[in-house]
């Protein structure tokens, strides 16, 4: 009985529009257009009023909204000053970091175990590491090691991890010779196009549970993937809540085959946390030169590109044959794709 209950409340809701992805502004305009029908059905029958309160509140709660379209609404009637009293002030880098994976799903409050590793979550939002080959702590700032689980002086800074410095620093890019410009270096090109092709038609919620669970233990059973309606957007959910988010199903075979490959590259690739190897995996993106998918030609364009309240422009990377977006980048994080027409 509980279990069907949890199944009715796991379809029904909208990790998209709820939880950490909630808009102050447009779930205030429901909670106030839910308080006017439950006065008007009070005026009517009191229990009414309650009920109707009552119901569109838990609709509110578990769908983000009461009312489709509400975001046009705030977007139209909500002057700029109001959107940032509730911190949705227009940000062009908002959209664009919205895409990746969040940890914090798999994460529990007493610790937990992967792949052999005891993980015991600290008061500093790190995570100690007990393995066989010695400790590692994870934190904000990095990861310190103790034993022979990787070398630290050669872990990056992940606070403020650079994918293109990093890619150059360790030969996974070039640059090229006709401008000052970077592209795959030849090895990279080819062992990154086999891994893709190689994954292409296998079974992608295996695939996916295989990347999270470099880092944590999870069941492939609880993973699904969500698809948008008007983009090619692709929801990843564990257990019914957001674990990531992708541009498209392109975008998560291209990372997953670079997932595999980088650490013939990067030293101590396995060391990394899932959030950083997610920048890592997805900054790779930036330089394919065929879809991942289809393999078709990708251009690069600026688009005006809508998120709930508010417009911003976005460097887009999409495929002219299956029109799938491999890549969205802010113009204000001033890093541009650099696809380039591959030479197959």
């Amino acid at each position: 009985m509980q279990s069907g209950l949890s199944d009715t409340i796991n379809r029904v809701r909208q990790p998209e529009y709820t939880g950490e992805n909630r808009c102050i502004p447009c779930t205030t305009v429901n909670v106030v257009i839910a308080a006017v029908l439950s006065v008007g059905a009070g005026l009517l029958f009191a229990p009414l009023g309650i009920a109707v309160f009552s119901a569109s509140l838990l609709a509110i709660y578990l769908r983000g909204y009461l009312v489709p379209g509400t975001p046009t609404l705030t977007k139209r009637y909500f002057p700029d000053w109001l959107l940032a009293k509730f911190d949705k002030e227009p940000d062009a880098d908002e959209r664009a970091e919205s895409f990746g994976v969040n940890a914090d799903v798999f994460g529990t409050a007493g610790g937990e175990e992967s792949g052999g590793e005891t993980a015991e979550f600290r008061s500093d939002g790190g995570r100690r590491i007990e393995t066989d080959g010695g400790r590692r702590i994870e934190t904000d700032g990095g990861v310190e090691t103790d034993g022979d689980d990787a070398d630290a002086d050669q872990l990056p800074d992940f606070t403020d991890l650079d994918s293109e410095e990093l890619f150059l620093e360790h030969g996974v890019v070039e640059p090229t010779d006709e401008d000052d410009d970077l592209q795959l270096t030849a090895d990279v090109r080819e062992v990154w196009r086999e891994q893709m092709a190689e994954l292409r038609d296998g079974d992608r919620i295996e695939q996916l549970a295989a990347f999270f669970d470099d880092d944590v233990d999870i069941d492939a059973e609880e993973l699904e993937l969500s698809h948008h309606e008007n983009t090619t957007a692709v929801n990843v959910l564990y257990q019914g809540r957001l674990a990531g988010r992708w541009e498209s199903e392109a975008a998560i075979l291209a990372d997953l085959a670079a997932a595999d490959i980088l650490g013939e590259w990067i030293p101590n690739w396995g060391s990394y946390p899932l959030e950083p190897k997610s920048t890592v995996v997805s900054g790779l993106r930036a330089f394919a030169e065929t879809c991942p998918d289809c393999e078709g030609k990708i251009e690069l364009d600026q688009e005006i590109v809508e998120s709930c309240c508010r417009t911003h422009e976005v460097y887009a990377v999409t495929c002219n044959d299956c029109e799938a977006r491999l890549l969205e980048i802010s113009r204000m994080q001033g890093k541009k794709p650099r696809p380039k027409q591959s030479t197959k």
